[in-house]
């Protein structure tokens, strides 16, 4: 039987996880609740059965499976006008930060 752990907090992963892997169909209705995503290593680590989402895959208790890519826009937002800190961290994002980021 396959144990799935999931987040009982609803977070744009795990919003992003329904939609674009399971089309938008519900989860199944037997599932191992945790009460955030940062739970989900500690949960399915003893468990040979279970499985998750993961928010990366450096938890050396778990091993990360194959799957498709998923991605999302990353959005930053500011209380005001940003620092001279944010600015910068900005207008690198926007440059030559964007070599960075995969397409």
């Amino acid at each position: 039987m396959i144990v799935v752990v999931w987040p009982q907090v609803s977070s744009g992963g795990t919003e992003l996880f329904i939609k674009k892997m399971l089309d938008g169909a519900p989860l199944c209705k037997d599932l191992l609740e945790v009460p955030t995503i940062s739970d989900l290593p500690e949960m399915v680590a003893p468990n040979r059965e279970a499985i998750s989402i993961a928010n990366g895959a450096s938890d050396t208790r778990v091993r990360a499976l194959e799957s498709p890519r998923i991605v999302r826009p990353l959005t930053l937002v500011s209380n005001g006008k940003p620092s001279a800190k944010a600015q910068k961290l900005l207008d690198f994002l926007a440059g030559e930060g964007k070599a960075l980021f995969k397409k």
